[in-house]
């Protein structure tokens, strides 16, 4: 501002808001003198000279920009307390959704698929009852004689009970026959896995099949095969039924052999 914009004695402010009792003009600068509220009054002390002197206090735009801030500041604050609120719904979540996986070996080994690291199948089959096989072996359609290259379906499938399985279709397009399995991380995963399953299975089988011993040959010499300890009392059962069916077949051969001789004699007898 020029210098005849204040006559000497008016309140001026400067760029701070302090107030000063306007002197002179000095060239491009202002002689001002800042004004003390005491309790006598009003009193002005250490004359300056300063660049700039305006008007009124330069406040207004300082409020503005405060005002902005302010409301950044709230903005800012409510976006926090969302964020963190999400934060905290997700790791609740996060913590649901493991109690789940966690509950289900079936998912943890959905997780451990996605994630690229399944190397190897514990396979159910008929004899032997379980085999380990290689990704690509469960994988690949074996079928020689079709066109269709492409990978077999696997699938995971839910039970009335809540039990999760996974099944190996016998085509890619899922028309053929489901084989149960279950993926693994490395072949001593699956030794692990298919262990521990020859070992349920056993069990429950045993529970079921008391009276039919010979039923439970395979999965004991699938035990056999992979040194999972077989029970006293199904090693009995199987080596009295083994027996028994030994000293059958034995009388049953004697009994032949007794018809066989009693021919014989009587061929002979009537050539005499």
């Amino acid at each position: 501002m020029t210098a005849h914009t204040f006559e000497a004695g008016a309140t001026v402010y400067l760029l701070s808001g302090r107030a000063c009792e306007y002197i002179a003009a000095a060239g491009s600068q202002h002689v001002v003198a800042p004004i003390y509220d005491t309790e006598y009054g009003q009193e002005t002390r250490d004359h300056k000279l300063v660049d700039r002197v305006y008007r009124d206090a330069p406040t207004e735009k300082l409020a503005d920009e405060v005002a902005a801030l302010e409301t950044q500041r709230r903005e800012l604050r409510v976006e926090i307390h969302r964020q963190e609120t999400t934060l905290r719904q997700f790791s609740r979540d996060a913590e649901a959704r493991k109690a789940r996986v966690t509950a289900h070996e079936s998912l943890q080994r959905l997780d451990d698929y996605i994630a690229g690291k399944i190397t190897h199948f514990v396979v159910e089959s008929y004899d032997p009852p379980y085999r380990i096989e290689t990704f690509q072996q469960a994988i690949q359609d074996r079928e020689a004689n079709r066109s269709d290259r492409a990978l077999r379906l696997l699938s995971l499938f839910g039970r009335s009970n809540g039990d999760l399985t996974w099944n190996i279709n016998r085509w890619s397009d899922g028309s053929g026959c489901w084989t149960e399995c279950v993926p693994c991380t490395s072949y001593e995963d699956a030794e692990a896995v298919l262990r521990a399953r020859i070992a349920k299975d056993m069990r429950e089988k045993w529970a079921k099949e008391q009276a039919r011993p010979w039923v439970m040959e395979k999965i004991v010499d699938c035990a056999k095969s992979f040194d999972v300890p077989v029970p006293d009392e199904i090693a009995k059962a199987i080596g009295a039924h083994k027996l028994k069916a030994a000293q059958d077949w034995a009388a049953k051969k004697r009994d032949e052999l007794e018809q066989a001789e009693a021919t014989l004699a009587a061929a002979i007898r009537a050539l005499s």
